[in-house]
This record gives C-alpha cells, sequence and structure tokens, in this order.
C-alpha cells in the first residue's frame, strides 16, 4: 500500500510536468515561443516543488497549510490560462487550430481548478455522486481532448484537426446549453416550491382567532345548552376537516367552497344569541369550476368580525357570488358599528392580497366600497 501510495504521488507530482514540457514542444513547432517558454518554467517549477518543500521542512519553515495548498493550485492554473491566452495573441492568425484550442484551454484550465476545488478537491471523487464524478471527469476529459488535439495540430493534421475542433465544439456548445437549461429549471422550481410553501404557510394562517373564539364558547355552552354545544362541535369540526385536508389543496371545486361558506354562516347562527339577517346566493355556470381554497372565507370573516360582532341588533350580511366563463365574482356587503370602527387592515386582509398576488398574479380585482354604516368587499378572479 505504501508503495501505491508513492507510485501515485509521484503521478500526481510529475504528471503535471510532463504535460507542460510535451505542450510546450508543440508549441514550439508552431513559433509560440512566448507561451512555450512560460511552459517549460512553470513545468521546471513544479518538479522543483517537492525537493525545495522537502528542504524548507528540514530547515524548520513550517508546511503549506491545506488552504495555502490550494490558493496556490488556483493562482497556478490561473497563471497557465494567461499562458494560453499568450497563445492565443501569438499563434493568431497564422495558426487557427492552434488559437481556438488555446482559447478553450485558456478557459478550461482555471475554471476546470475552481470547480473541482469547489467540490471537494480530487479526493471527493470516490465520495460524491455519479452526476458529480461525471462533472468532474468532464473537466479532465476536455483538457486532454484539447491537448490531443493540440499535438496533432503540430504533426500536420491541420484539416483533420479542424473537423475533430469543430465537432468537438459543437459538442461542447451543446453541454453547455444543456447545462443552462438545466440552471434555468432548476431556478424556477426553487421558485415554485418557495411560493408553494409560502401559500401553504398563508394557508396556516386563516381565521385561527375565529377557532379560539368558538371553543371559549363551546366553554360556556357545554354548561347550559348540552344539545347547542354537540350542534356547534359537529359544525366546527367539518370546518376544520376542511381547512386541515381541503386546505392543503392547489385547488377545489366552487361548490366545496360554497359548502364550507354556508357551513361557517351556520355555525354563526348557532353562535350567537341575537338575531342575524344573512342573505347568502350564488350562481355558477359551473359548480366544478376551480379556485384555490380558503380564498373567500377570509372576506366573510371580516364581515361578522367587524360588522355582526359589535352590532346588537339589526345585523346584516349580503353574499354574493356567481360566474362567468372567464371570471369568478364574489362580493359580501354588511354594515357595522361606526364607533367600533377599526381603521387598521387585519392580517386577514394582508395574507389575503398577499395569496392573491402569488396565486393570480394579475389575475384578480380586488375592491372595497365604505359608506357611513356599510362595506363592501368585492373579489374577481379571471381564469388563466
Amino acid at each position: 500500500m505504501r508503495v501505491l501510495r508513492l507510485i501515485k504521488a509521484g503521478l500526481f507530482w510529475l504528471l503535471p510536468s510532463f504535460i507542460l514540457l510535451v505542450s510546450g514542444l508543440a508549441f514550439m513547432e508552431h513559433n509560440l515561443e512566448a507561451s512555450s517558454t512560460f511552459m517549460w518554467l512553470f513545468a521546471g517549477a513544479l518538479v522543483l516543488r517537492k525537493p525545495v518543500g522537502w528542504i524548507l521542512r528540514k530547515f524548520g519553515v513550517p508546511p503549506l497549510t491545506p488552504a495555502q495548498n490550494r490558493q496556490g493550485v488556483l493562482g497556478g492554473a490561473v497563471f497557465m490560462g494567461i499562458v494560453f491566452l499568450i497563445g492565443v495573441i501569438e499563434s493568431f492568425p497564422e495558426h487557427p487550430a492552434v488559437t481556438v484550442l488555446c482559447t478553450e484551454l485558456a478557459v478550461f484550465v482555471p475554471v476546470g481548478t475552481w470547480y473541482v476545488q469547489q467540490h471537494g478537491g480530487l479526493s471527493s471523487l470516490r465520495k460524491a455522486s455519479t452526476g458529480k464524478k461525471w462533472r468532474l471527469v468532464f473537466w479532465f476529459l476536455g483538457m486532454a481532448m484539447v491537448l490531443f488535439l493540440l499535438a496533432m495540430s503540430t504533426y500536420e493534421f491541420e484539416p483533420v484537426v479542424g473537423i475533430l475542433a469543430t465537432s468537438y465544439f459543437l459538442g461542447l456548445g451543446f453541454l453547455a446549453m444543456r447545462w443552462f437549461i438545466r440552471q434555468v429549471r432548476g431556478l424556477l422550481t426553487l421558485r415554485k416550491e418557495k411560493t408553494t410553501a409560502e401559500l401553504l404557510h398563508l394557508r396556516s394562517q386563516v381565521n385561527p382567532h375565529f377557532f379560539f373564539n368558538m371553543l371559549n364558547n363551546l366553554y360556556g355552552t357545554v354548561g347550559q345548552d348540552s344539545d347547542k354545544a354537540q350542534q356547534l362541535i359537529l359544525k366546527l369540526s367539518d370546518l376544520m376537516r376542511y381547512g386541515i385536508y381541503e386546505g392543503q389543496k392547489e385547488t377545489v371545486s366552487l361548490m366545496s367552497e360554497i359548502n364550507y361558506l354556508e357551513n361557517y354562516v351556520a355555525l354563526h347562527r348557532l353562535r350567537y344569541h341575537k338575531q342575524i339577517d344573512v342573505d347568502f346566493r350564488h350562481e355558477l355556470a359551473d359548480e366544478n369550476r376551480q379556485v384555490m381554497p380558503l380564498l373567500f372565507i377570509i372576506l366573510l370573516e371580516n364581515a361578522f368580525k367587524h360588522g355582526v360582532e359589535n352590532l346588537r341588533k339589526d345585523a346584516f350580511v349580503s353574499v354574493r357570488m356567481w360566474t362567468s366563463p372567464d371570471t369568478i365574482h364574489f362580493r359580501v356587503k354588511n354594515n357595522f358599528d361606526v364607533e367600533a370602527r377599526n381603521e387598521t387592515p387585519g392580517i386577514g386582509l394582508q395574507n389575503l392580497k398577499r395569496r392573491l398576488a402569488l396565486a393570480y398574479p394579475d389575475r384578480h380585482i380586488y375592491r372595497i366600497d365604505e359608506t357611513e354604516d356599510t362595506y363592501t368587499a368585492e373579489l374577481t378572479l379571471k381564469a388563466t
């Protein structure tokens, strides 16, 4: 095992130097003197790196930290990128194939090195997922292919190199486009998941204070009228069941929403000890029309909370829902106690506006109309 580790370390030490030496010879064949000279100098520096480090440690100089090693490797890759850019300048326009190959190497070497470092280095290949392994291998295969084409161009195979390089770059362009499309899809998926998570969070906040008030009422009703308490519990159970199960769906039928709203009204009729005039009418062209759940309940709840709740007598709530081929209309009108009027918009309405912005962007109209003692809220949803 020790021998294998030494061989492996030797290969990683000498192989880059050998590749740079051969590349420098190939560059010199094309009279690219500056870039080939820098390659040979860098190859020599790589060869001397291990012995110099060993000598320095003998004199008490501490070895480089892993972070310093990574910075040094990345710095060397950037230096080689600059060398290949010099090769681009030297080879253009006499050797177009070499110009193209140097351009790719100027990108592949620093970017590939940075990519490998960002994904844990070469040692992470064994632990990486299959997809990540292929991405890491792609960089090395790409650089190997470029060096192969560069070597072929040295031996008077420029027509063949041109064909191979064209095919290679077409494939590279396809892979780059595929990567770009995946990134865009990932961003869109992430945005959709974020929107869905926010909508679920907003739905979970719908009418919690209503259930809290109902539980308080139940506490007092159980001792006074057990039959009425049982009816309240059944109605409350239906509402909670709808909120928990149907409320988590993306869409529900309009008829399901209407049944939910009617149960809500019936529960309030049982809850209050005063006379309430509630007029609920609906005209649906299609009862199975889909809509986001728990949208309309906020407007109806506000009518009871800010209207019926504070009025001792003559309280009324008028509810209308109707549809057209491409729209859904919902309107709630109620009277209120002027002295108990609250100017601050409730959390429920803020919740509703945010949900509409997420689920029906540019496809909804929300209007309010307030007179001296009546309040009208109207919501229109447009089909996609």
